[in-house]
């Protein structure tokens, strides 16, 4: 018998078959167990999550492998589930965005992942990502077109964003604004220096002083060009 939520997931079964849609429900299962990504030692904890503990481990492992080099490549598959996910994950309610990102490098090939998840709870659900191939920060027009790509599938209006100083830029804020997402975004000392000159009140230099020698919260509408925050 299929496991509950396996079940929920039947109607693409139909698109993928039952085999694919169970091996990525299993890999689900064995991440918080197993505690790494690493395949070899995932194996070790399939025959408990598959009640097939007479099974030897090794053939667990080749089953991940088979899984992985025949869908590694098709994104529908994973859209799909997802998008599946987001819709179970949206009855225990969620209005929270987390964006962030990690690059590295494997050999002289490029990585950079910028990963958009949702906030459930405490646990940051990962719901769309994207591969920069490249090392540093992202640029305002990438933020845009993966943000571009993830409204296609997932309503995400009215929802807040929560991201790093490495996140900001007037264009990529005015384009959240545009699209009804809420932000709450850090910024680096001396971000936006002009405009907070500009706009009434302290400026920068005093409002940074009363911060840092009375561990005051200072605080300062501006405006940036056409937006205001």
């Amino acid at each position: 018998m299929l496991p509950p939520h396996l079940r929920k997931f039947s109607e693409l079964y139909e698109t993928y078959g039952l085999g694919a849609v169970k091996n990525v429900w299993l890999l689900a299962c064995l991440l918080p167990l197993a505690r790494t990504v690493n395949l070899y030692k995932m194996k070790d904890f399939v025959g408990g999550v598959l009640e097939k503990e007479t099974t030897k481990a090794d053939s667990h492992y080749k089953r991940l492998i088979r899984f992985f080099q025949d869908w590694s490549d098709n994104e529908a598959l994973f859209r799909d589930l997802v998008r599946h996910n987001l819709r179970f994950l949206r009855g225990l309610g969620f209005k929270t965005l987390v964006m962030d990102g990690t690059s590295w490098t494997i050999g002289e090939a490029k990585v950079h992942y910028l990963v958009l998840s949702v906030l459930v709870g405490s646990v940051a659900v990962p719901i769309y990502w994207v591969q920069l191939a490249k090392i540093g920060a992202s640029s305002q027009s990438e933020r845009k077109a993966m943000f571009t790509s993830a409204f296609a599938l997932f309503n995400l209006e009215g929802m807040t964003l929560l991201a790093d100083r490495e996140y900001i830029g007037k264009e990529w804020f005015k384009f959240l604004k545009e699209n009804n997402i809420h932000f709450v975004i850090r910024l680096r000392i001396g971000d936006y220096f002009d405009e907070t000159n500009a706009a009434p009140g302290k400026d920068y230099e005093r409002m940074l002083l009363k911060c840092g020698t009375k561990n005051k919260l200072v605080k300062k509408r501006i405006g940036l060009d056409v937006l205001f925050c």
